[in-house]
């Protein structure tokens, strides 16, 4: 996964060539985001892609800001997990999920939830390859759950993304993920679904 500077210290942008246009993307360590947390961080991305302070910012929960003088408008996602935390915006409908890499007792338990498909394409490598790739489903699944406003009121079953980008087949929704080493011993699965249709990308 390829990072960079961000406008908060402690933070790294996603930097993904994958990432669908004007999408920025920040990680940051839970005890890096501060007392602010997740939101802090959305919001100072936000002031920085609108070129304006982040008083003069509207968040309407969860998923839309505006500025109070202006038109224009960002979609927005965030995820928390243990020690990290996820911000997206986008001038597209988007979901982000973050989460630690499973364990294997927890890998376990997560193929259970998938759809057939996805448990036949997790088995096919094992130990930590597994792991990594039942967390990276996972966190498909979670992304595409939140672009669509459902959440897990879906069964995760009937939601089949595969362990690799593409569209989810007959939709609109793309999908891309990366492996996130924050340190030696912290890493984390990333991923962003989004819309493609022109419909959820204009200002308003």
């Amino acid at each position: 996964m390829a990072t960079g500077g961000a406008p908060t210290t402690g933070a790294y942008r996603w930097r993904d060539r994958r990432l669908p246009p004007h999408t920025r993307v920040l990680i940051c360590p839970t005890e890096a985001a501060g007392a602010s947390g997740a939101v802090g961080l959305l919001l100072t991305l936000l002031s920085r892609e609108f070129s304006t302070p982040i008083d003069d910012l509207v968040w309407h929960r969860p998923s839309v800001a505006t500025v109070r003088t202006g038109s224009d408008r960002l979609f927005t996602s965030i995820s928390r997990t243990d020690g990290c935390v996820a911000v997206a915006v986008s001038r597209r409908r988007i979901g982000i999920d973050i989460e630690a890499t499973q364990t294997q007792e927890q890998s376990r338990d997560l193929l259970t939830l998938f759809h057939p498909r996805d448990q036949a394409a997790a088995n096919r490598v094992d130990g930590a390859a597994r792991r990594r790739r039942v967390t990276t489903i996972w966190t498909r699944i979670e992304s595409v759950l939140k672009l669509r406003g459902t959440g897990l009121r879906v069964d995760p079953g009937t939601v089949r993304v595969g362990p690799g980008p593409g569209a989810l087949r007959g939709r609109r929704i793309r999908t891309v993920s990366a492996v996130a080493a924050l340190s030696a011993t912290a890493e984390y699965s990333v991923s962003l679904a989004w819309d493609r249709s022109r419909r959820a990308s204009h200002s308003s």
